[in-house]
């Protein structure tokens, strides 16, 4: 037996995830701590499903860009 926490991680809808919740509501031992670890892990499991496949390869191949001189102090030159 899995948990609902454990249901909604591995939930393949947002549809799904919604009965989950609804299911988990039913709980009278549940404690306001618990349910407030479902609505954040719905939250991010439905962001996740939202998400495409294309974003998340996008963030995976960032370049580091070369570091610029602008915060680098200079020496101020005195003209005679």
């Amino acid at each position: 037996m899995t948990s609902l926490k454990d249901q909604i991680k591995s939930a393949k809808t947002n549809a799904a995830i919604d009965a989950l919740l609804d299911q988990g509501k039913k709980f009278v031992w549940a404690t306001e701590k618990t349910r407030r670890s479902w609505a954040k892990i719905a939250r991010i499991r439905k962001s996740e499903l939202d998400s495409s496949p294309q974003e998340k390869s996008a963030d995976t191949d960032k370049v580091r860009k070369p570091r610029s001189d602008k915060g680098k102090l200079r020496k101020k030159e005195t003209v005679s």
